[in-house]
């Protein structure tokens, strides 16, 4: 993976099937959902190639130098939102439900992660896909969360 792919998210809103808001654009050819309100929002943030410690993108020519601590891949993320007392106890379930099979499935992509952080440490409790486990492997390139937090397989 090369410096350049600016980050990109994705968003679910659940329950599956839940009507969209006004606001949401749909291309053409796809149906307009009819189900119940949307009672929360999972979003799911991509990794990404990243080179300071304030996690600006890598969208610079070949010939750049990245500063000190060099480039790092930074950890996607997700995050599911709702508020139990606006949604009542059933669907509240629901959600809880739904969201436990998104993350069910994340984790069946994924494995887990061996890292030492900068004074050698192991951590427990991360997470990495096949392909960012390779790259990794195969570059050295320091993990990372937006920070100044940075890891390595151990």
């Amino acid at each position: 993976m090369t410096c350049g792919g600016r980050g990109v998210q994705a968003l679910l809103h659940l329950p599956i099937g839940a009507s969209l808001p006004a606001t949401v654009m749909l291309a053409d050819g796809v149906p307009l959902p009819d189900g119940p309100p949307v009672a929360a929002v999972v979003q799911l943030l991509r990794s990404a190639h990243r080179h300071d410690l304030g996690g600006t993108y890598c969208d610079h020519d070949a010939g750049y130098q990245h500063p000190e601590g060099g480039a790092y891949f930074d950890a996607g993320r997700l995050a599911v939102r709702w508020y139990e007392d606006e949604v009542g106890a059933d669907t509240h379930q629901v959600l809880l439900g739904q969201a436990r099979a998104i993350r069910s499935a994340l984790t069946a992509a994924t494995r887990p992660a061996h890292l030492r952080d900068q004074n050698g440490n192991r951590l427990t409790g991360y997470r990495i896909g096949r392909a960012a486990q390779a790259m990794a492997e195969a570059t050295g390139i320091l993990l990372g969360r937006n920070g100044s937090q940075r890891f390595q397989l151990a």
